[in-house]
């Protein structure tokens, strides 16, 4: 069963045997903190709470993540990963899986903005390795790479740089400089990188970032 399939811990009987699919799908050992204390905690918060359920759970974002061919390192956990940091108690985590899948698909739906200054808003929040993932795959044109990043008290910050990201400036020293925020953003409490609701991009140089803004 190819990985991000909906179906594919369908069979698992109990949350370890979720917890080792899921890893094992990744190509990662099976942790306890990134795999299987996750889907213990979808099962306390879901109202759909049957094993079954809460490996499809996951199985939906992951293959959001896959399909979509977002850069992250491990899909599986990643999806776990946002499904708990946005599920409350009695959540209906299905309807939350196809909210989250429909988020990280559609990152450029949700931006505005000019070339110069564009601002993305997710809802429900993404964690930041999600939300810089849509990001890259959506509003960032051409091959990228990573030469700056920082995670401050009210922000998380990276700079990307690329030829076609270089075409868009106007100008080959200028990267796509990438913030993001959570809750009541800077100046009202600390950047919480598993709920990020805003991002900003604008333009900026490799010698590194600002001020969270």
């Amino acid at each position: 069963m190819p990985a991000g399939s909906p179906q594919a811990a369908r069979h698992a009987t109990t949350l370890a045997n979720v917890a080792i699919d899921l890893a094992r799908e990744d190509g990662v050992p099976a942790r306890r903190a990134v795999y299987l204390r996750p889907v213990r905690r979808l099962h306390n918060r879901c109202t759909d709470a049957a094993v079954a359920r809460i490996a499809n759970a996951v199985e939906i974002v992951a293959s959001g993540i896959t399909g979509n061919r977002l850069e992250v390192h491990a899909p599986h956990a990643a999806a776990a990963a946002v499904l708990v940091a946005d599920a409350p108690r009695h959540t209906n985590c299905h309807h939350l899986a196809l909210r989250i899948l429909r988020e990280i698909a559609s990152a450029h739906r949700h931006a505005s903005g000019s070339t110069y200054r564009r601002l993305v808003r997710f809802s429900p929040p993404l964690t930041a390795e999600l939300a810089l993932a849509a990001i890259r795959h959506a509003l960032l044109p051409g091959k990228v790479r990573v030469v700056y990043t920082l995670r401050a008290f009210s922000c998380q910050q990276a700079i990307y740089m690329g030829p076609a990201i270089g075409r868009r400036y106007r100008n080959s020293n200028l990267g796509a400089f990438v913030e993001l925020t959570s809750g009541r953003g800077v100046g009202h409490g600390r950047f919480d990188a598993n709920r990020v609701d805003r991002a900003r991009i604008t333009p900026l140089g490799r010698v590194g970032g600002q001020p969270c803004t």
